[in-house]
């Protein structure tokens, strides 16, 4: 009896978060973006970075770029969050050869290969001199 062989796609991309475990509201959050080329073609990729109600953040919204054969495009952006708990990052859109009749876009992928979420701890008390010695 054959079995029937698996149709498997290679993603000419890889992409990958940099990101700490955890952050806290109102306390900027340094993530990067790795953009490997898995390729010997040069890749004309477009990147949109999705606004999001859980995030201010700097870096760039809609960029236009080429990776190298083999080699790896870093993107950071500094995320400064505005709710506590379980929260959406900001979403990713990838688009291979922009503007041509061959774009393809690669949300699919990137929803298997970023994480969606990130928790975001309330922000901390600080305790005045003042209110310490009524507390006491």
């Amino acid at each position: 009896m054959a079995l029937p062989s698996p149709a498997v796609q290679a993603c000419p991309l890889l992409l990958e978060l940099v990101a700490p475990a955890h952050g806290r509201v109102r306390t900027p959050l340094t993530v990067s973006y790795l953009l490997h080329n898995r390729t010997l073609l040069v890749q004309d990729v477009e990147l949109v970075m999705d606004s999001s109600d859980a995030f201010m953040y700097s870096g760039n919204k809609l960029l236009h770029f080429r990776i190298l054969p083999r080699e790896c495009q870093t993107l950071t952006y500094n995320l400064y969050p505005l709710l506590s708990g379980y929260v959406p990052l900001p979403r990713v859109h990838l688009v291979l050869g922009p503007g041509t009749a061959a774009a393809s876009t690669l949300d699919g992928l990137l929803d298997e290969m970023l994480p969606s979420h990130i928790f975001i701890m309330p922000q901390t008390k600080t305790v005045t001199p003042s209110e310490a010695i009524c507390a006491s």
